[in-house]
């Protein structure tokens, strides 16, 4: 397999140092941008990210008016989509910036994540390296691919070792968020996201401490700065791993991205790894639930008892209001709305992860394809 379709995508960005370049993602600058120069920034983005992940090229990235209302993002084969609807100049800012704080940084770390799909395809492959042998394993193990999910001592029913997010089973939201390749990507993203806005932060403190400043201008910083701060402070509370302490208590168990990763390797690799039964029953009834989605099988009639694994899980999930408006904030279950992201709708056989991230309603990061 090679990556050669991963081409080189320059932007007029390419020598601008981080820190400069970056600025251009402060609400002041970000606001006055069409969607071709929002588009060219996102993608000097992922091309800076791609080569701190030491990928073979880079996506390209588009900003598209054609995804689904609730999905930030997709990343499949060299493509990186971003929805214009939320990070175009007409997008929804509102929502954006009432959940997240600072929209243009949304869009930052939402690219971020998407590229780290790419990353994660290549690990997976072979192509470049992993930082440990797990690693490799842990996204081998968490592809678009069909599994045998024994349901009786005769029978199986098609499953996916990629868990698309679903309300099939209580806190399901959750379980999608744990498994190896979504968890990797938030961390990842958050992560990287939250230097650069430390960075950005002291800078604008920086300006702000001269007594040189118009008015005008220091009013412009003071709004960078209140939107930045925003930002991080809805990142510290919506971050990955506060999330997972807070799944964990809900499936009573000590770490539920270990659990779902030992998981998904049992259905794969037959292992017998350590897995709490009722965590191991959900991640089954979503991988069944995630097959029908990628068109990896017919959907099973899940009515009857014997069609797939009880669940039992802690609290039940709580339904969001429906349409387009509807999107709600991380920490919410995910309502029973239209396909949760690009990879239910277009995932094959072929295909190997997707790619959603961070919330209910709305799925910060969708569709991956490991081992295309």
């Amino acid at each position: 397999m090679t990556y050669n379709h991963y081409g080189v995508h320059p932007t007029s960005y390419h020598d601008v140092p981080d820190n400069q370049f970056y600025e251009n993602f402060l609400p002041s600058r970000w606001d006055a941008c069409n969607n071709a120069t929002r588009q060219e920034l996102l993608q000097e983005a992922v091309n800076r990210s791609a080569s701190l992940n030491n990928e073979q090229g880079s996506c390209r990235v588009t900003l598209s008016d054609q995804m689904n209302y609730n999905v930030l993002g997709g990343q499949r084969g060299d493509s990186i989509r971003l929805n214009a609807d939320f990070f175009g100049q007409n997008g929804n800012k509102d929502y954006l910036q009432e959940t997240y704080g600072a929209p243009s940084f949304k869009a930052l770390e939402t690219a971020f994540h998407e590229d780290r799909h790419a990353a994660q395809n290549q690990i997976a492959s072979g192509v470049i390296p992993a930082d440990d042998p797990a690693q490799k394993a842990a996204f081998a193990n968490n592809r678009i691919e069909r599994v045998d999910i024994p349901i009786n001592a005769q029978e199986t029913v098609t499953g996916s070792t990629y868990l698309n997010a679903s309300n099939s089973v209580n806190n399901g939201y959750s379980l999608y968020l744990a498994q190896p390749v979504e968890a990797d990507a938030r961390k990842v993203s958050e992560h990287r996201v939250s230097e650069i806005v430390k960075t950005q932060t002291e800078i604008l403190q920086n300006k702000l401490s001269s007594d040189t400043l118009t008015a005008a201008e220091r009013a412009t910083l003071e709004n960078d700065l209140r939107s930045l701060t925003d930002f991080t402070s809805k990142l510290e509370q919506r971050c990955f791993e506060n999330q997972m302490k807070q799944a964990s208590q809900d499936f009573g168990v000590k770490d539920l991205e270990k659990e779902v990763g030992n998981a998904l390797s049992n259905m794969k690799n037959h292992t017998e790894l350590p897995v709490d039964p009722n965590v191991s029953n959900s991640v089954q009834t979503m991988s069944i639930h995630s097959a029908a989605a990628q068109h990896l099988t017919e959907q099973p009639d899940l009515s009857s008892p014997s069609a797939a694994p009880s669940v039992q899980s802690a609290s039940a999930a709580q339904d969001a209001p429906s349409g387009p408006a509807a999107a709600v904030p991380d920490n919410s279950a995910l309502a029973p709305a239209p396909v949760a992201d690009e990879a239910e709708n277009n995932a094959s056989a072929g295909s190997a992860l997707t790619e959603a991230d961070d919330n209910a309603s709305v799925i910060d990061d969708n569709d991956c394809d490991i081992g295309l």
